[in-house]
């Protein structure tokens, strides 16, 4: 039975039990499978379409692209992200590409590591936090 296949049953009301959100279908055994599964459908058409991407990284100012009232999650996603960026606990792609960074571990420098250094591998590398940046790009212009 597919997800979609009870749901006729939710809305007319002839279920025994209370009609749940596709959360709550998804933590009774007889209906996860089916959710499951389509997730796996729904992801595999993703990743069909994402692999081409170019460029594959999304901008990181929602003013550079054009988001709808779906896109809340991207939203909220980037509002979270801005927060470690605030705090200089952005990666530096581009650096840390250029250091070969598939074939070298590097340690996360959580707040408690970076005041003790205590770590045997080197830090992955960081940006400096937004105000760092904006200072040095008006100190350069």
């Amino acid at each position: 039975m597919s997800c979609l296949e009870w749901l006729p049953e939710v809305v007319t009301g002839r279920r025994q039990e209370p009609a749940p959100g596709l959360v709550g279908a998804v933590r009774q055994p007889h209906h996860a499978g089916p959710v499951h599964a389509r997730n796996k459908v729904i992801a595999q058409q993703d990743i069909e379409i994402l692999v081409d991407v170019y460029p594959p990284r999304t901008p990181t100012s929602n003013t550079k692209e054009v988001l709808m009232p779906a896109d809340k999650a991207v939203v909220s996603y980037r509002e979270w992200l801005t927060k470690f960026d605030d705090k200089g606990w952005r990666i530096d792609w581009d650096e840390f590409t250029r250091r070969n960074g598939k074939d070298t571990a590097y340690a996360i420098p959580s707040p408690r590591r970076r005041g003790s250094g205590n770590w045997v591998l080197e830090p992955v590398p960081l940006l400096a936090s937004r105000a760092e940046r904006k200072v040095a790009r008006k100190a350069t212009a």
